[in-house]
This record gives structure tokens, C-alpha cells and sequence, in this order.
């Protein structure tokens, strides 16, 4: 079979399968993807997803692969690598292409200074009455970054968007 018709049977496995496990085509977050891969991953990998992802993968037709096998993510995880759950199987697969879809703006902006995103969220910020604050400075995130990291407006917009999904995620 050509390996463009298996990387896409491939891609509609992994959607199949995340509909299956979380009732959404979206992340799956309600398992708190990030804490997946740290607990089955990272003690074998990097310590975090988006580190890991930016290392070692890349995109190839909406899918992650290796940068060197150019193996599927979803398809190398299903075989048995790091013994996961289908269902831990499908929700590391679909972080690390959702870090790669996704993630380029924290990962070039923004963690060349900060810890990865989950983490500063999760230390530095805060959200109250729905605004998201610092922590400890009860600063205004959205007014802040309109003028921290040389972010376009469209880009703190994004950047508000990540960091407040964080925080959302660990109120469920």
C-alpha cells in the first residue's frame, strides 16, 4: 500500500479513536494530556511534551513523525512503545501534534525565558472573575502581553487563549 494512503488511514485511526476515547475530535485535556506524558514519558524523554515534540518531531501530512524514522507517532505508540493504554496511546499522540500544530508561538516567543506554558500557567498565573492575572503581581495578563515579548496583538490573543486553557484544564 502507498505511504501516503497509510499515513492517511493512520490520521483517521487516531481521530477515530480520540471520538472514541474522549467524545470530541478536540485534545483530549480531560485526562490532563501533559500529566500523561509526563508520568509515561518523561522519564525515558524529555521532561516535558512540547520540549519533546519540538526535538524529535515534525509534521508530515497533519501527522507527527519522527525526524529521523519518519515513524507515526500514533502508529509507533499503538505498537506497544512506552506500554501504554490505547487510550494514553491516542491522548500522547494527539498532544504531540496538537504541540506542533499548535505550539510554535510559546515555543519561539515565549520559553527561551519562561518554564513550558502548563507550567507557568499553572505557578504564575490565576484566574479571577474570568481574567487571567499573575499570581502574585495581580497583574492584567492580556494588558501585559500586549507589550511583553514583541507579541502582535493577534499573538497575545493566542498566547491568553493557551495559558487560560491551562488553567481551565486543571479545574475540571
Amino acid at each position: 500500500m502507498p505511504t501516503h494512503l497509510l499515513k492517511m488511514m493512520s490520521s483517521l485511526l487516531i481521530a477515530i479513536s480520540t471520538v472514541v476515547v474522549t467524545g470530541s475530535i478536540g485534545l483530549a485535556e480531560n485526562s490532563n494530556s501533559h500529566e500523561v506524558y509526563e508520568s509515561s514519558c518523561s522519564s525515558c524523554h524529555e521532561a516535558h511534551a512540547g520540549d519533546f515534540a519540538h526535538a524529535n518531531l515534525k509534521l508530515e501530512d497533519g501527522l507527527a513523525v519522527g525526524k529521523r524514522s519518519h515513524r507515526a507517532v500514533d502508529a509507533y505508540l499503538a505498537s506497544g512503545h512506552g506500554k501504554l493504554s490505547t487510550s494514553e496511546a491516542v491522548t500522547v499522540a494527539t498532544l504531540l501534534t496538537y504541540i506542533l500544530e499548535n505550539d510554535g508561538l510559546y515555543y519561539t516567543h515565549c520559553r527561551i525565558c519562561h518554564d513550558p506554558a502548563r507550567l507557568l500557567a499553572n505557578d504564575k498565573l490565576i484566574l479571577k472573575e474570568d481574567v487571567l492575572i499573575g499570581r502574585y503581581t495581580a497583574r492584567d495578563i492580556r494588558e501585559f502581553l500586549n507589550a511583553h515579548g514583541r507579541l502582535s496583538e493577534q499573538e497575545a490573543e493566542q498566547m491568553m487563549d493557551v495559558l487560560t486553557s491551562f488553567l481551565l484544564d486543571q479545574e475540571n
